[in-house]
């Protein structure tokens, strides 16, 4: 059940604007778990608690995208600041939380602050405006599945930076195949490079990989911080922070 949950929280938060569901995955302690999962299924190896892991998590996202989307949108769209301040207290309790499991040295300090600094340039670029064919929207299907995994930056800021956001939105309305097939290729690419990358990565160098996805994750709260304050923000924040806390020890292992 636990797993289902956690899935509907990845699911609210990717509806979002900005907000990375890989993030909460990070924060909640699953991460490593979802990375071997994926990895044995495409060495065409099932274990069958981590398939049912998978599975449940897999349900847990779809539910939360399609039951709570509408919700979402209309209350983003009318208090942003203070569903900010909730994401943003969130996401920094679990920071909190997930840091004292990693062995800071010099060297993972100076990781966590180049993917930092990296992430902070990232969302100050200006969007491109590249037409869309079909190698762009392979390359941009291929980014964005990577930001779908990686906490901290979200798949549509990735097409909204490349300039084809809005064609991938009127491709999705409208079911235009021309759009869809390459983007959806280069999502499906990108998504068995990135935990392949993150498998190998994770095994041999596991505190390297988690100080630089702390650092993506920090650049993320500073990109939803709510921009304004007055006391009912400052009260989310800080309620959202302390739940927070324990947010790795209920979904952990």
């Amino acid at each position: 059940m636990k797993d289902v949950l956690l899935g509907i929280v990845v699911g609210i938060a990717n509806v979002i604007p900005g907000v990375s569901g890989g993030t909460f995955l990070f924060i909640s302690g699953k991460y490593k778990k979802l990375i071997e999962t994926v990895n044995l299924l495409l060495r065409f190896r099932v274990d069958r608690e981590k398939f049912f892991f998978l599975l449940k998590l897999g349900a847990g996202i779809v539910f939360g995208i399609l039951a709570f989307s509408k919700l979402l949108d209309f209350v983003y769209q009318n208090y942003r600041e203070y569903c900010l301040a909730v994401f943003s207290g969130f996401i920094t309790g679990g920071v909190v939380s997930i840091s004292r499991k990693i062995s800071f040295t010099l060297s993972s300090i100076l990781i966590s602050i180049f993917a930092f600094a990296v992430s902070l340039l990232l969302f100050l670029s200006t969007p491109k405006d590249f037409p869309p064919g079909y190698f762009i929207l392979i390359l941009g299907g291929i980014f964005a599945a990577f930001s779908m995994v990686l906490p901290g930056i979200s798949g549509s800021f990735i097409l909204l930076i490349m300039g084809i956001y809005d064609d991938a939105i009127h491709a999705v309305s409208k079911m235009d195949l021309k759009i869809l097939i390459p983007l959806g290729a280069g999502v499906l690419v990108g998504l068995i490079l990135v935990f392949k990358v993150l498998g190998f990565l994770t095994r041999r160098y596991w505190n390297a990989t988690m100080s630089f996805l702390l650092g993506l994750t920090l650049a993320g709260i500073v990109k939803i911080f709510p921009t304004s304050m007055n006391a009912i923000i400052f009260l989310f924040l800080g309620i959202s922070f302390l739940l927070a806390l324990k947010f790795p020890k209920f979904f952990g292992e």
